[in-house]
Order: structure tokens, then C-alpha cells, then sequence
């Protein structure tokens, strides 16, 4: 077995593997790759073939550091950007599953983030059985998030605004959390495979329709002071050789891309 980052005459095999696994459409498959790039890609090869794959997207944690009785210091040189790879599309042929190849590729990445001086490598589970395995392999819950049961925005609102200013008012509404903070590109691709940017009085929202049904990816209103939809942890990190500040005790993660 080979492990190392992908090429471009790995995309056929990596397609196959993705649509094999996920069942996602061509089309996605397609922007994903044409957006975020193979090179971002790492694979597992066997007998000359793409068995195992998963992406490592790079974005970064922003937070503020706080003082001892946990009260934001509202101050830009207090602002810390830790960079992260978040990983995606970890996928295993199921020919070749059990044999503990997913484990060997994460550790691959995990290496690589390292040295590269990534602060953590950070992902989404699918189910509670997957979270038990990657907390086996050293990943801690620390992300809240996920869907939100939100019912007062109706499919028909007027008030779309771009991926550009959602990301600009992202940002401000979230300064005082800390937060995956994706960058521009990140929502235009969004945009382009359907997801939807609004704005009523002082609230942002983005949604998606899937077979008819709303789902509601994020909302966040004026002057949050706490994670939004901290009921339950959503996404799980595994620090590099990285001291953490001491006060920094989760995040918030959106937009999975499930």
C-alpha cells in the first residue's frame, strides 16, 4: 500500500471512488474538484488503484484570546488565526475496508499538517459509530453547529445577498466566538452548487432546498456572545504539535458540506 497526496491521473479513480461511496452526482463531483483542486487530495493506492481517498482543505480557527474571568478583550492584536485543514470526502472502497487503511491515510495527513505547522486537522463525522472511531484515532469533540430547526425564514424571502457580503457579514457577527472561518471562495462555491445567501432586518441565513425540503446551514443574529446552536458537538479536531490557549475550549463549524 501507497499513500501520498493525489495527481490529475488519479481524478478518473477518485471520481469513481466518490460516487462509489457518496453517491453524488457528476456534476458535484466535478465543481468540487475544479474548485478546490486534487493536489488537496491524498490517497491510499493498491495494486496500481485509488482505494482510499480523503481532501484537506485549508481554512483557519478565529478567535479571541480571553481574559481569566472569560470576558472577550475586544482588541484586534488579541485576534489569533490558527490554520487547520479540514478534512473531506474520506472515503474507503468497501472491497477494501477493515484493513485499517483509513486510519494509515489520516495519519499521512495528520504528518503532513504537522510539519507544515498546521495548528489541527478537524472533520465532521457522519454518524455516532464514526465518531467513536475518530476518537479512537486522537480526535476531541470541540466544534458546535450543524443544521438549525428554523422555521420563520420562508423559501420565497427577497433579501438574497451575494456570497461575497455573506462572508464580509459572517465575519462581523461572529467576532466575538471562535469560529471556522472559511474563506470568500469557499461560499462562492456554495453558492454555485445551491446554496442561498439572505439578509432580514438583523439577521443572516443561508439555506439549501434538497427533494423539496428546507434545510437551514446557518443563522446568526447581532451581536453573538456565545456559539450559535451549542447544544451538541458537530465536528471533532485533532491538535498538531500546537498549544492551544488554555480558555480555548471549542468552536463553531458550519457548513460541512454534507
Amino acid at each position: 500500500m501507497y499513500f501520498r497526496k493525489a495527481t490529475t491521473s488519479d481524478c478518473p479513480e477518485i471520481k469513481l471512488l466518490w460516487k462509489t461511496v457518496f453517491l453524488d452526482s457528476e456534476d458535484y463531483i466535478y465543481r468540487f474538484i475544479s474548485h478546490f483542486g486534487i493536489e488537496n487530495c491524498y490517497v491510499c493506492e493498491t495494486d496500481d488503484t485509488v482505494v482510499a481517498m480523503a481532501f484537506a482543505l485549508s481554512t483557519t480557527l478565529k478567535s479571541q484570546i480571553v481574559n481569566q474571568k472569560s470576558k472577550i478583550v475586544n482588541l484586534k492584536s488579541k485576534t489569533i488565526n490558527l490554520p487547520l485543514y479540514y478534512l473531506y470526502a474520506c472515503a474507503t472502497h468497501p472491497h477494501y475496508r477493515q484493513q485499517g487503511i483509513m486510519k494509515k491515510l489520516l495519519e499521512t495527513i495528520y504528518n503532513k499538517a504537522c510539519g507544515d505547522g498546521i495548528a489541527g486537522i478537524f472533520l465532521r463525522a457522519a454518524t455516532p459509530v464514526l465518531e467513536n472511531y475518530y476518537r479512537k484515532l486522537g480526535f476531541a469533540d470541540f466544534f458546535y453547529g450543524g443544521f438549525i430547526n428554523h422555521n420563520k425564514h420562508k423559501r420565497d424571502s427577497k433579501n438574497f445577498i451575494s456570497p461575497e457580503t455573506y462572508h464580509k457579514k459572517r465575519i462581523q457577527k461572529l467576532e466575538n466566538v471562535c469560529f471556522v472561518n472559511w474563506d470568500e471562495g469557499f461560499f462562492k462555491f456554495l453558492h454555485d452548487t445551491g446554496t442561498l445567501f439572505c439578509e432580514e432586518e438583523h439577521e443572516i441565513f443561508a439555506f439549501r432546498i434538497v427533494n423539496d425540503t428546507i434545510l437551514i446551514d446557518e443563522v446568526l443574529d447581532d451581536n453573538l456572545e456565545e456559539l450559535p446552536n451549542n447544544t451538541s458537538y458537530c465536528g471533532q479536531i485533532k491538535w498538531c504539535n500546537f498549544q492551544k490557549p488554555a480558555t480555548l475550549n471549542n468552536g463553531y463549524f458550519a457548513f460541512a458540506m454534507e
